[in-house]
């Protein structure tokens, strides 16, 4: 995960309930590669020439395999906490909305035939499944979260947060993950205040 710290203050201007909107622009990359295998072993009359009928007779398991990877490899998300000061005391924390990922995840599947060997007229070989998998996302958006603060005027309202890229696949099948490009950044914290309604 990469972090970045989110902090911000505001003065009351006036007593009573404070409705406050805290708004931050945030850009995120993010990329990740897999490299996987899987093999299936089996007999058949046909499975040497790797026709068609004998892929399908021997991969069902592998494309299950296929299957899972793509399912698993979910996109990277965002989230935020933030505390809340009141005059210096805690007063709270709130969560920030998420800002969706766009992108998507490739996968280039190839077969190759071994261990070939025949036995009682029929031919017993292993199929091996090799994938590479690559995912690239972007997040480019407004986090935004409320919160409200009773307080008096010229009371101190402090804001002290981080915002964290996060991606955590889920454990893939006799695949090894490589997640190391990624970046993020954060604009200036807006916050929009006023007195809440009763």
């Amino acid at each position: 995960a990469i972090s970045l710290p989110l902090r911000g203050d505001f003065t009351a201007l006036r007593d009573g309930d404070m409705l406050m909107r805290v708004e931050i622009p945030v850009t995120a990359t993010s990329r990740a590669h897999y490299t996987g295998g899987y093999t299936s072993a089996g007999s058949d009359a046909n499975c040497r020439t790797i026709n068609p009928d004998a892929l399908r007779y021997f991969t069902v398991a592998q494309e299950e395999t296929i299957r899972q990877w793509e399912s698993g490899l979910d996109a990277p998300d965002i989230t935020s906490t933030v505390n809340v000061r009141h005059n210096g005391a805690s007063a709270g924390s709130f969560d920030m909305s998420d800002v969706g990922a766009v992108g998507d995840l490739s996968v280039d599947v190839q077969r190759t035939l071994d261990n070939v060997r025949a036995s009682g007229g029929r031919w017993h070989c292993d199929i091996t499944l090799d994938s590479q998998m690559d995912g690239s996302w972007s997040h480019t958006g407004i986090l935004v979260g409320l919160l409200t603060v009773n307080a008096a005027a010229g009371d101190r309202i402090t804001l002290d947060g981080t915002v964290r890229l996060n991606y955590a696949p889920p454990a893939v099948q006799n695949a090894a993950v490589d997640t190391t490009y990624g970046s993020l950044e954060l604009g200036d914290a807006v916050v929009t205040a006023g007195i809440a309604p009763h």
